[in-house]
């Protein structure tokens, strides 16, 4: 690439608004969307990205988004899944600051 970067792993909303402001470059393992496509300029895809739900073991029976619907979710605040999630209004999302702190937060 002839360039040298640096990459910083960080919250995903304190991230966007650097770039936004001009304090970073670009963002990597960002999905598409209309909104964000306002802001940001998108590359072609260079990975795909996959989300999966995460419940304990003596959850059974999550199958399909309906299957969320009695339970509180877990999401990073303006993250993909968040924001796909929110289009089902009878989703409990609970916004946590990060993954690792998801179990506390909930």
């Amino acid at each position: 690439m002839g360039r040298s970067i640096e990459v910083k792993a960080m919250d995903w909303s304190e991230a966007q608004t650097i770039v936004e402001k001009g304090g970073g470059d670009a963002l990597i393992q960002i999905n598409e969307t209309e909104e964000r496509n306002k802001i940001f300029d998108f590359s072609d895809s260079l990975m795909e990205s996959k989300f999966s739900i995460f419940a304990l073991s003596s959850r059974t029976g999550i199958s399909k988004l309906e299957d969320l619907r009695v339970l509180r979710i877990g999401v990073e605040a303006n993250g993909f899944p968040s924001i796909i999630l929110q289009r089902d209004p009878l989703l409990q999302l609970v916004n946590v600051p990060n993954i690792r702190s998801a179990k506390v937060e909930l």
